[in-house]
């Protein structure tokens, strides 16, 4: 019965470790849409906390609607048929008010604007960037980044007194 008991115990906190993260959740996200550099910011968004739903900017750019979830930048509802304009940088800037971002994980296949790459994103401490320049988009056009979603410290804790605990309990029960 104290195995049982120790192995239940373990994997409640191993689920428990697994499950930390430090995503975007509570923290406070800007947008600002620059064209033709990086230079000229063409619109800026107010401040908004990234929540449950995410934080939503709409009609960025006169174009589509920006998402930003705890572990998710998507870029949808296009609302035209066009290319965007060649330049230095066509795109926007997401900057991260409370932390720094994490690095950027993948393209979502959910994306499906043509020629768009990881190349097109970048990070730097707690802005991210995405320039899109000279590539189509269509009213069907979708674009989700997914940020790396990286352990907390105490999930960290948690993760390895679950793993002893687990290792006592096998070495035990294999006497």
């Amino acid at each position: 019965m104290w195995i049982s008991l120790k192995r239940a115990l373990c994997v409640f906190l191993l689920a428990c470790g697994a499950s930390a993260s430090a995503g975007t959740l509570g923290d406070r996200v800007s947008l600002q849409y620059f064209y033709p550099d990086l230079n000229t910011p063409t619109r800026s968004f107010a401040a908004q906390l990234v929540d449950a739903n995410g934080a939503l900017f709409s009609n960025v750019a006169g174009v589509f609607d920006l998402t930003v979830t705890d572990t998710q930048v998507i870029a949808s509802n296009f609302n035209t048929n066009a290319m965007w304009l060649g330049g230095a940088f066509n795109g926007f800037a997401l900057t991260n008010l409370d932390h720094d971002f994490q690095p950027f994980a993948a393209l979502g296949r959910q994306t499906n604007m043509p020629g768009f790459t990881p190349a097109n994103v970048s990070i730097s401490n707690n802005v991210a960037y995405v320039n899109w320049q000279g590539l189509y988009f269509d009213e069907n056009t979708q674009v989700v980044l997914y940020l790396s979603a990286v352990p907390e410290p105490a999930a960290w804790a948690m993760l390895l007194a679950g793993g002893l605990i687990l290792m006592l309990a096998l070495r035990r029960g294999a006497r």
